[in-house]
């Protein structure tokens, strides 16, 4: 089965002071590398591990941080936390304690915007100017100072790496990395001359805008090719609160990748731009409980479950799999003399509505949530074995790594997409004493071209570039790995 439509209610879980949160008013929320939720507010910091809050506050302590008036978090590609506090600081896992980042013979007064590319640059806007950090060697640069010392009101990475942000009265920029040339949108076609609160995209030259100033409920779509934009308002937003949207983002494990989600600080409702429509609309109902709070909604995260989160009364928390969602049957996953269940779902690299079903029992799919059907169906059958009886048929979870390639852990082993082939390849390892495939049970990614493996050996490390597999943990016995093969 997979998710086709949304009910009329959403449930949700709410985390306020009273879980121990040091204040309800929250500016943002990351994930750091190790899968903790690292939440700003106005009366500190604190970091969640699903149970617990531990909460961090300014001090005598240099190293401590400067305001307890946290004013947003991100994470970097590596997974470092860093944090706006009276300034730009990253947070040391080794010493527990905050390092602030100062440009050499410069004093930056401010910090407004932060927001990480997908390569090792942090990027922020300060009183200086446009800036960067490298985040391997942790050193700061100038960029761009020929802009005004304004606020912008936002700041964002688009899929290709430029940076975005928008000056009230001054301008809507494009800054290009590989150029360097800094584009002032007020001079296109359509004089984006506006303050644009929030802007998001996750398509090469499309970016979507919102205009805290102009009508309320109101969305952009900016081609940055043709350098024009489409306006779109929704009339249901207008009539039950006159009020300017805050935040926009896709949630693609839950409603794919055509659907935007819109909110402005009293309710969320949907959009759909492939039919320029106004889908969804969720707001606060008081009686019931898990509903959505009707106050203070800010931005929205998502974590690596695919839980939705979103700044607003506390921190509030929408699980996918604890929804009453209309569902479809997938044929291939029925009939069976053998049960078949999907164990993750991976929006599939550069194709919209496609996603990979990795299934215990069933093999992989490759399926088309726009048309629902089956693209193709991967299934991994040794000579001389049904394809039921197969361990290759049992995966149990998968990744896209930084470079783009998708792994699968297998009933069989580590398993991998070869991409130009359209086809699995398949790694057999094992301890030389068992002389048995190891069955993968769950992957993570390091920071190192290396896959952290759980098997049902212990826990093992890949090298991705060498193809050596290592052991961790355990007895220091020889490894055998087989060639990759490919079904």
């Amino acid at each position: 089965m997979i998710f086709a439509q949304l009910p009329e209610n959403l449930k949700f879980e709410n985390y306020t002071m009273k879980n121990g949160l040091p204040n309800n008013m929250v500016w943002g929320i990351t994930q750091d590398k190790y899968g903790f939720l690292w939440i700003a507010t106005v009366s500190g910091l604190s970091r969640f591990d699903g149970v617990k809050f531990t909460n961090f506050f300014s001090g005598a302590d240099s190293n401590s941080l400067r305001s307890n008036e946290v004013m947003n978090v991100r994470a970097d590609h590596d997974g470092r936390v860093w944090i706006i506090s009276n300034g730009l600081c990253y947070y040391d896992y080794a010493n527990n304690d905050f390092k602030y980042i100062q440009l050499p013979g410069k004093k930056i007064e401010w910090i407004s915007s932060i927001a990480p590319d997908s390569k090792n640059s942090l990027w922020f806007f300060s009183n200086l100017g446009l800036c960067r950090v490298d985040v391997k060697t942790l050193q700061p640069a100038l960029v761009n100072d020929r802009l005004p010392a304004k606020i912008p009101t936002s700041l964002f990475i688009d899929p290709s790496d430029r940076v975005w942000f928008s000056q009230c009265d001054n301008g809507f920029f494009m800054y290009d990395p590989a150029t360097k040339h800094l584009n002032n949108l007020a001079n296109s076609p359509d004089h984006l001359n506006e303050c644009f609160d929030h802007l998001f995209s996750d398509k090469k030259d499309e970016l979507w805008l919102v205009n805290s100033y102009g009508e309320p409920g109101v969305l952009k779509r900016f081609d940055v090719k043709a350098k024009k934009s489409e306006t779109f308002f929704s009339f249901l937003h207008s009539k039950n609160i006159s009020e300017h949207f805050i935040h926009v983002t896709t949630y693609p494990y839950l409603t794919g990748d055509s659907i935007l989600w819109c909110n402005n600080s009293h309710a969320l409702e949907l959009f759909n731009r492939k039919t320029k429509k106004f889908t969804g609309f969720f707001e606060n109902i008081p009686q019931d409980e898990t509903g959505l709070p009707s106050e203070h909604l800010r931005v929205k995260f998502i974590d690596r479950d695919n839980n939705l989160w979103i700044a607003g009364n506390g921190i509030i928390k929408l699980n996918p799999n604890n929804q009453q969602i209309s569902s479809y049957k997938i044929g291939e996953m029925f009939n069976r003399k053998i049960p078949v269940s999907i164990r993750k779902i991976i929006p599939c690299k550069n194709e919209q509505h496609i996603y990979w079903l990795i299934t215990y029992g069933g093999g992989i799919l490759k399926y088309d949530l726009a048309r629902h059907e089956t693209i193709k169906w991967y299934r991994y059958t040794p000579p001389g074995k049904n394809f039921e009886d197969a361990n290759g048929s049992w995966n149990y979870d998968g990744l896209y790594d930084r470079e783009g390639k998708l792994w699968i852990a297998s009933g069989i082993g580590l398993s991998y997409y070869d991409e130009k082939n359209d086809r699995f390849g398949n790694i057999h390892f094992f301890p030389d004493s068992v002389k048995r495939p190891n069955v993968v049970l769950k992957i993570a990614e390091g920071n190192h071209h290396d896959l952290w493996l759980a098997t049902t050996f212990g826990l093992w490390q890949y090298n991705i570039l060498s193809g050596h597999f290592k052991k961790i943990n355990g007895i220091n016995e020889k490894v055998q790995s087989s060639p990759p093969e490919e079904n």
